[in-house]
């Protein structure tokens, strides 16, 4: 009985190493964490399936993490190597959080633009209307300007 559990125990302790140092693969969560992150996209050339730049990606990614790289390890290589454009979404800091405040930045100069539109053209019109009143008075030289006009007209037609 003691020969049977050393044996088993001899077993046990020879796979051990083997289930901690398994390899991954393309549907282990931690190769779907790296791979969702990184901007593995964008050859428009290739269909997804087919791209070979993806696939050279994803088995890059596979080696790692059978070296024993973890997922932010990975992830890191990747942006010192190709840089920020290497994510899908930036960084939340230094030159990412640039990228996050460029659309805000864009709407605010967009709605402060097309608020001074509007109320330049408002002005424009509230001069237009204020011109046009019945009752105001005119000036000397544009009240005989208009009285000539008015008897020139008048002189046409009778």
């Amino acid at each position: 009985m003691m020969r049977r559990a050393i044996t088993l125990l001899a077993v046990f302790l020879a796979a051990l190493p083997a289930a901690v140092f398994a390899s991954y693969s393309e549907n282990s969560p931690e190769f779907r964490e790296v791979t969702s992150q990184l901007n593995m996209d964008g050859h428009s050339d290739h269909e997804i399936s087919t791209c070979k730049v993806r696939k050279a990606y994803n088995s890059e990614v596979i080696d790692m993490l059978n070296k024993g790289m973890a997922p932010g390890d990975i992830i890191r290589y990747y942006t010192d190597e190709l840089g920020p454009g290497a994510l899908k979404i930036p960084e939340k800091e230094g030159s990412g959080l640039l990228a996050w405040l460029m659309p805000v930045a864009g709407l605010a100069a967009g709605g402060a633009i097309a608020v001074t539109a509007i109320k330049r053209i408002t002005n424009r019109k509230t001069k237009r209307d204020s011109i046009r009143e019945p009752g105001s008075s005119l000036s000397g030289g544009e009240y005989a300007s208009l009285e000539e006009t008015l008897d020139n007209e008048r002189r046409k037609y009778f």
